[in-house]
């Protein structure tokens, strides 16, 4: 009798530390994606971001990394999959890593030789029957945000993503 005692007081205190430990803030900071969260904190980038994958402290202007205690008042705890640490202020650049719009398809090749014509940019391809084309305005995307690693850009607004031939 004295054993089933003691397993049924110790069940109601290992449950109440099962709760106390995944309702603990840290365990639910750890969710929290700052780029999902606050998208405007981070910058977009191909996929060939540079990975970081640590937590973070974000006080609504700058994320530094998170130290083994608590964030300083006023600042949370965030995860950063994809990002860069400034070697001399130790802010961090967060980054949203984007597909590729070539490898989805949606590349012209250039001529053997020929550079690409502009800096990679974060565009919005939108398939048929929407309108088959890339833009610039990602902001409101009803397509996919992807990276374009060389663009041109047309008269009527879209551009033509380009990949080296």
């Amino acid at each position: 009798m004295g054993i089933r005692n003691r397993v049924f007081i110790g069940s109601p205190i290992s449950s109440v530390g099962v709760v106390a430990v995944l309702w603990s803030s840290p365990v639910e900071a750890a969710q929290q994606m700052l780029c999902t969260s606050v998208p405007s904190a981070c910058d977009y980038a191909g996929p060939d971001a540079p990975v970081l994958r640590a937590q973070v402290c974000w006080n609504g202007k700058v994320a530094v990394l998170a130290g083994s205690g608590p964030c300083p008042s006023g600042s949370r705890m965030a995860w950063v999959e994809h990002g860069a640490i400034d070697p001399l202020t130790g802010a961090i650049q967060a980054y949203i890593a984007l597909p590729d719009a070539c490898a989805s398809g949606w590349c012209s090749e250039l001529p053997p030789g020929e550079p690409l014509p502009d800096d990679g940019s974060e565009v919005c391809c939108q398939p048929e029957p929407i309108t088959g084309t890339c833009t610039l305005n990602v902001s409101d995307c009803s397509g996919e945000v992807l990276w374009c690693e060389g663009y041109e850009a047309n008269n009527d607004g879209t551009i033509d993503c380009m990949a080296n031939g």
